[in-house]
């Protein structure tokens, strides 16, 4: 089941506003799981505390889709968590860039366990 992280919600009231469109965070969640979002979300010195909103001119918005529908379970309480080749990079840079320590561990658990050169690889490479 896909998030639709494109509306608020009863939860998700904390807009990411990145490349001119919206994402809605449970900002308590977040705030759980990253010191960088319990800093933007609940410093009350921060305007984007007090607005409860903030622009992220770094990240893309395709980006910060796959790594909310990484680490937020889903609207049946289910967490869907999937590291893959396709997201691996994405994952890796986002658990440092938003000091996300779990998640960090889990694509480090990855390459060293999960990932053999195999699936990294294509068939052609293989065959070499």
């Amino acid at each position: 089941m896909v998030i639709d992280f494109t509306q608020p919600s009863q939860l998700r009231q904390f807009e990411l506003i990145i490349e001119e469109k919206s994402l809605f965070i449970n900002q308590h969640y977040l705030a759980e799981l990253s010191p960088y979002f319990l800093a933007l979300c609940f410093t009350p010195e921060f305007r984007e505390t007090r607005e409860g909103r903030v622009e992220i001119t770094d990240i893309s918005f395709d980006d910060m889709l796959e790594l909310l529908q990484h680490i937020c379970p889903d609207d049946d309480f289910i967490m869907r968590s999937n590291i893959s080749v396709d997201n691996f990079a994405i994952l890796t840079h986002l658990s440092q860039r938003l000091l996300l320590t779990n998640l960090r561990r889990e694509v480090e658990r990855y390459a060293s366990t999960d990932a053999s050169i195999e699936t990294w690889l294509s068939p052609e490479d293989v065959s070499l």
